[in-house]
């Protein structure tokens, strides 16, 4: 009796399904645009101190000793395939196009260069160029300190800002 009535209600489903056939008159379709835009930007990551550490006025960076070298790095992020370029400025106590670092009334040159062998200056007129690749990159700026200057003790110090177009 109960498949009997399994039976029943099954037949009664389909022929119930058979009555409420629906017919379409027609149909129609679109194209959905789907955009999206990836703007340029850059943004800095870590900008590390460029310490020279001792400047020995009496021996080791004398007029008979060696310049006093030093370096630094800072990270940028940049879109993928955006072009770059990074410009450093001045710096707070510059005259005449040449970098100092200052303590009270005092100065100290030094000079900022864009290669480790310090042979091309990353001054206000020089550049480097870049694409970015999506990825933090570290950048490296190299200094150096001229021998032979004979300024007083002191904490000396000046802030160069990095400036980045894209």
């Amino acid at each position: 009796m109960k498949a009997h009535r399994l039976l029943l209600s099954g037949m009664v489903m389909l022929a119930a399904l058979m009555l409420c056939t629906v017919t379409f008159a027609g149909s129609t379709s679109a194209n959905l645009p789907v955009t999206a835009e990836i703007a340029n930007s850059c943004t800095f990551g870590t900008v590390n101190t460029l310490a020279f550490g001792n400047y020995d006025t009496a021996v080791a960076n004398a007029a008979g000793g060696s310049d006093l070298a030093g370096s630094s790095t800072f990270g940028l992020t940049c879109t993928n395939g955006a072009s770059i370029v990074i410009a450093l400025g001045p710096g707070g106590h510059a005259s005449g196009g040449q970098r100092y670092m200052a303590s009270g009334a005092n100065q100290l040159t030094y000079s900022l260069y864009s290669d480790s062998t310090r042979a091309t200056a990353w001054d206000t007129f020089t550049t480097v160029s870049d694409t970015g690749t999506g990825n933090s990159k570290t950048y490296t700026i190299y200094g150096l300190i001229p021998k032979g200057q004979a300024e007083p003790i002191g904490s000396y110090s000046d802030t160069v800002s990095i400036n980045v177009s894209y």
